[in-house]
């Protein structure tokens, strides 16, 4: 995100009337001994911006001008829960998570294109080879649901998440040592 940044995710040098932001977002925790799950995150996003998107009414962000009000762009964020116990493990030979895509939004105003894809991989050995998921639901809601294998047993799968709207807005997450595997509880 060029031009004259305010703060983080602010940007008021947005294109007038439309272009293409391109934004990547990579997060390694790596260092922190207490963390064993989501250790790295690789978020990709792209968004379609058009000088109609969303204003925000009576609203006052950084770098706000009369002629350059604040706009909700029309960015595409993930929420997941993946079906494991509170440590982050499954025993599960079933894995099942449920996926809401939806738009950033303030009091409801952004968005609301239809979300028109959404998609799960699920790694086994660190991103070397990736496996589709079964994903079920339309226009951001989901399940998603995969086999864990019995050799994954003790492991740590990767999770790479993506989706997109009618209106060419998209995103990619890639997530490594998800949840543990612990094995068939039977």
């Amino acid at each position: 995100m060029g031009g004259d940044q305010q703060g983080v995710g602010v940007d008021t040098d947005l294109p007038a009337a439309t272009g293409t932001l391109h934004a990547v977002l990579d997060t390694d925790r790596g260092g922190d001994t207490t963390v064993t799950h989501a250790i790295t995150t690789h978020t990709d996003v792209t968004v379609k911006v058009s000088g109609s998107d969303a204003q925000l009414p009576e609203v006052h962000c950084a770098g706000y001008t009369p002629t350059t009000p604040c706009h909700v762009l029309p960015a595409l964020a993930l929420t997941y829960d993946l079906a494991s116990d509170l440590t982050g493990s499954s025993t599960s030979p079933v894995q099942v998570m449920s996926l809401d895509v939806s738009h950033l939004s303030y009091n409801n105003v952004g968005s609301h294109a239809r979300i028109t894809s959404a998609t799960v991989s699920v790694s086994f050995d660190n991103g070397t080879t990736w496996r589709h998921a079964t994903v079920a639901g339309f226009n951001g809601k989901y399940v998603a649901f995969w086999q864990n294998p019995l050799s994954a047993k003790g492991t740590k799968p990767s999770l790479r998440v993506t989706a997109a709207d009618a209106d060419g807005n998209s995103i990619s997450q890639t997530v490594t040592s998800a949840y543990t595997y612990a094995g068939s509880a039977s």
